[in-house]
């Protein structure tokens, strides 16, 4: 498999070179993760930010949480590949603030709905998941937690 990096944390995989399978491909991210004090890392399978459908392998390094966010145009669908964590679907009722937890499982498949706020943590092992999600990317379409939902 010929991995090369596109910008800092960010790879792609060149065609046709992809046999070591998803296992390997996880482990590769969650090491690249463990590099980048942002602690997450992917390779994207999608030609470019225009694509129609983005298709990203992303790792957490191990112990670690992607913030709470929405996405306002686009629905995600995340299949857990590796390592161990949990996706976390956050709302608002007034002052109260209240989560659900999804342990991810191999092989598992969550849709995250548009507009939901949704965050991810891993284990002490890391995890690794596919997101596939409906392009083109607009960087402008995550908004992260205001202050009272984190």
């Amino acid at each position: 498999m010929v991995v090369f990096e596109q910008q800092p944390f960010v790879y792609g995989v060149l065609e046709g070179t992809a046999a070591g399978g998803l296992e390997s491909l996880a482990a590769f991210v969650i090491t690249k993760a463990i590099e980048n004090p942002r602690s997450v890392s992917r390779i994207c399978f999608h030609e470019s930010p225009e694509s129609a459908v983005q298709i990203m392998l992303i790792g957490l390094a191990p112990n670690s949480s992607f913030p709470i966010h929405r996405h306002e145009f686009k629905e995600e669908t995340l299949v857990f590949v590796g390592g161990s964590g949990f996706l976390i679907f956050h709302w608002k009722d007034g002052a109260f603030i209240s989560s659900e937890r999804t342990d991810f499982q191999k092989s598992s498949v969550n849709v995250v709905r548009r507009g939901r706020w949704h965050s991810l943590e891993s284990r002490g092992d890391g995890l690794a998941f596919l997101e596939v999600a409906q392009g083109p990317f607009r960087q402008t379409d995550t908004i992260y937690s205001p202050g009272e939902l984190e």
